[in-house]
């Protein structure tokens, strides 16, 4: 019988790199990142917020993202995919692996 060792296996098809900081401020897209690794992700469009359903503004780019246990994966922590950097904002280890909630990093900060 062949077992499956990670069940995000099947559901993970998005590589996405995770970036630390290296120098700077944690808070500003100036501050210098450092490539760490690359996961696969399963990554999905998250909202729910007042604002984008009553008036349509969608004012943060978020995603939930994922993926197996990784020790990079942590609030403060980035994650590039689709040419764009996100912050990870909130991150929760479960028993099969992580779920991170992600937010766009603008270019302006």
């Amino acid at each position: 019988m062949n077992r499956v060792k990670n069940a995000f296996s099947y559901f993970c098809k998005t590589p996405a790199d995770i970036y630390c900081i290296k120098s700077g401020s944690g808070y500003s897209s100036a501050a210098e990142k450092e490539y760490v690794c690359t996961v696969s992700a399963d990554i999905q469009p998250y909202s729910g917020q007042l604002e984008e359903r009553e008036f349509g503004l969608d004012a943060v780019k978020r995603f939930k993202m994922y993926c197996s246990d990784n020790e990079n994966i942590c609030e403060g922590n980035y994650v590039k995919f689709d040419d764009e950097m996100y912050r990870i904002t909130y991150a929760e280890r479960w028993s099969m692996g992580i779920t991170a909630l992600i937010e766009r990093v603008c270019s302006d900060d």
